[in-house]
């Protein structure tokens, strides 16, 4: 049986990168603003959109960022 999928598993899914690179990319994002990515809840999220929209600013054209942080904003409201 596998783990239950976490809010952390969600928001990499939603961003559009591959798994692996999307895990350190979100898992940065989150360390700037002090969340913990594995453990964190909707309201920390939220607290990190900023800084998860800038990670995949970097990576993702300017269309393709505002749709999938659109996704990621629709995890952070439970």
């Amino acid at each position: 049986m596998s783990p239950p999928e976490t809010l952390f598993d969600k928001v990499i899914a939603a961003s559009g990168l591959s798994e692996v690179f999307a895990r350190g990319t979100i898992k940065r994002a989150c360390s700037r603003v002090g969340v913990t990515a594995e453990t964190m809840s909707p309201s920390e999220l939220a607290r990190a959109l900023g800084s998860i929209e800038q990670a995949l600013s970097v990576f993702l054209p300017p269309d393709q960022k505002d749709s999938r942080m659109q996704a990621i904003r629709a995890l952070s409201r439970g």
